[in-house]
């Protein structure tokens, strides 16, 4: 309630100062905002506590929300440079910008489909009311600003330095207020026509009536002639609220603490980020060195290769010269030496037609002498068959000799035979002896040719020599000319490998900032994939959650009011300033917090709501089946 007073008393005090500098004048206007929605905050909660239906769009206190928060919101944009001038830029542009150049969640593209489904709805600001209506009926306008105020280069991008939206201490505060407001209903109209008039004004008047809570108001001096009951209940009630409020500040205080502890990780990630910046740009200036000290190499290096190339290029000239003067004469040797190659080639030629025919006679003559040697021995068999026959015939002679006596007739028919068989023998001696001589002869002739042939291979063997100086000749030259074109090319290489590393140097660098650039996208892909699985989780728990919802919906709960109980429904205790009222969310009956200390989710609420001990069970078991 001190705090309340005070809040009031900021917001008139600090209207007016004239005098102070931009930046002053700048707080005043955050604190008065932050101010603003605390006010608008608080008596909203109160107007819901007292009116357990849905709020709807006539509701003034909801009405004063909405212009704090269009005012938070709208707080120190960047201006949009023309060539005609400056010009503000809308919040609805921001946030179609955070839609597709950030990770936005699958409920704030649903939230930004409905908004440009809504038909009548033609400026920015219009559709920037209709946003924020829309993300309280889903309760998620909380969400939506946590996830807007995380993502700080975006602001930076869009809003000024000493902005609302970029100071981490206003935008903790004002989560946390939206947070709070999720535990209220909204039935509120998208009328679209009535969305594109201008922003209205804060109502300070509501606040002021109503003073402190404990004040009493002319209005309400009826209420002093009230029973000690009723003023026990507005005690209750004010219990209520300020166990609320401590529920509140806890949560505050463990989201200051979060944010401090991140904070400390992002200085000391932004510090070894430095140290490795650092690092870096030492690895790039010794690069550098290393890049200027291969650029003087490859200078130096140029200028003694141009160098060595003149010099060879003199050297091969005069070289070239030398070696066509001497080529002239050896080019003259060559061709006689080709002329006396052809004609001994010719000459060759022939004796070896020459000495083919030789080789064929000499190889008529061998079959001749095998024939012959042949026929030498079957003459040899019959002349020793005619010996044994001639023995048989002195053997026989002899018998004759013995048989003279018996017959002269047969004795002389047998020297007549013998006779004719000396004749015979003489004959053949004869023919032996012819033989003999035609032997001789043919081994003569084969004397004589086999020297013709040796003259000729020794004639030969002086034409090869010849020709093989001359072709060594010819090589030795030509692997000396070949030795000076591969150092030629050697040079060239060099030349080429070096601009070949220079070359691959610099794809180096290209390739280590197209790797930085893929580790960056990896990593942006790698968190739109947690995302996406978060988003799935969410829609199966979704999907899981609304059959128990359609369960649910046949219940008829109806709201009790707590002026008229006095004690609890289940355990019949009477309530009073440490007994408290407490409703069920599913029956609508009051209870004790003994009896109503279990909690559950139903379809009315996004989280888990208290409920009795009768609707637990009852859930449970529906649940279970």
């Amino acid at each position: 309630m001190a705090a309340e007073g005070e809040d009031q008393s900021s917001l008139l005090g600090e209207n007016g100062g004239e005098g102070l500098s931009q930046r002053e004048d700048v707080s005043i206007e955050k604190r008065n905002l932050i101010n603003l929605t605390k006010l608008s905050v608080k008596s909203l909660i109160e107007a819901a506590m007292k009116r357990p239906q849905a709020l709807t769009d006539s509701n003034t206190q909801l009405r004063q929300l909405l212009i704090a928060l269009e005012h938070c919101l709208k707080h120190r944009l960047k201006v949009k440079r023309n060539l005609l001038g400056g010009q503000r830029r809308s919040f609805w542009s921001f946030l179609e910008y955070f839609e597709h150049h950030s990770n936005s969640t699958q409920e704030f593209i649903e939230t930004m489909n409905s908004t440009r489904s809504v038909a009548g709805v033609k400026t920015p600001g219009g559709r920037v009311r209709v946003w924020v209506r829309m993300s309280l009926m889903h309760k998620k306008l909380s969400d939506h600003f946590r996830l807007l105020s995380e993502n700080k280069t975006l602001l930076n991008d869009w809003y000024e330095s000493d902005s609302l939206m970029c100071t981490d201490e206003c935008t903790v505060l004002i989560s946390g207020l939206l947070m709070s407001l999720n535990v209220i209903d909204y039935s509120i109209s998208l009328n679209g026509e009535e969305f594109d008039k201008p922003t209205g004004v804060f109502d300070l008047s509501l606040f002021l009536k109503d003073g402190n809570y404990l004040e009493k108001t002319a209005e309400d001096g009826e209420l002093e002639n009230d029973t000690e009951d009723d003023k026990s209940l507005q005690l209750a009630q004010l219990l209520d609220q300020k166990a609320y409020v401590e529920e509140l500040n806890k949560k505050m205080g463990g989201q200051l603490e979060r944010l401090q502890s991140r904070l400390q990780k992002i200085t000391e990630e932004n510090e070894s980020m430095k140290e490795q910046l650092s690092n870096m740009i030492g690895s790039v200036e010794v690069l550098t060195q290393e890049r200027d000290q291969l650029v003087e190499d490859k200078g130096t290096l140029t200028k003694a290769m141009e160098k060595k190339l003149e010099t060879a290029e003199v050297d091969q000239k005069t070289e070239l010269n030398t070696y066509i003067e001497s080529r002239a004469g050896l080019n003259d040797l060559y061709t006689a030496s080709q002329k006396n190659l052809e004609v001994e080639i010719k000459l060759r030629q022939q004796l070896e037609g020459e000495v083919d025919i030789l080789k064929r006679h000499n190889e008529e003559k061998e079959t001749a002498l095998q024939l012959l040697e042949k026929s030498v021995h079957e003459k040899q068999d019959t002349i020793v068959t005619l010996r044994k026959q001639l023995e048989e015939m002195k053997s026989a002679n002899m018998k004759i000799k013995t048989q003279l006596k018996i017959s002269k007739e047969t004795h002389q028919s047998d020297s007549v035979t013998l006779r004719n068989l000396e004749g015979k023998v003489s004959q053949v001696s004869n023919e032996n002896k012819q033989l003999e001589g035609k032997l001789q002869e043919t081994r003569s002739s084969l004397r004589d040719s086999e020297k013709t042939c040796r003259e000729v291979g020794a004639k030969l063997q002086e034409v090869q020599l010849a020709r093989n100086n001359a072709e060594s000749d010819l090589s030795i030259e030509k692997q000396w000319r070949i030795s000076l074109q591969a150092e030629l090319k050697k040079e060239k290489d060099r030349v080429v490998e070096l601009t070949s590393e220079c070359k691959n140097f610099r794809n180096l660098k290209q390739e280590h900032s197209q790797l930085q650039e893929k580790y960056a996208c990896l990593q942006e892909s790698v968190q739109e994939q947690e995302i996406a699985l978060v988003e799935m989780g969410k829609q199966l728990s979704l999907s899981q959650q609304k059959i128990i919802d359609m369960k649910e919906t046949t219940l008829d709960s109806i709201w009790e009011d707590e002026k008229d109980v006095l004690e609890c429904r289940n355990c019949k205790a009477t309530f009073s300033v440490a007994r408290r009222k407490h409703h069920c969310r599913n029956c609508g009956q009051v209870y004790c917090s003994s009896c109503s200390d279990n909690t559950m989710q139903l379809a009315s609420s996004a989280k888990p709501v208290r409920v009795c001990d009768n609707c637990y069970q009852i859930l449970l078991q529906r649940a279970s089946k």
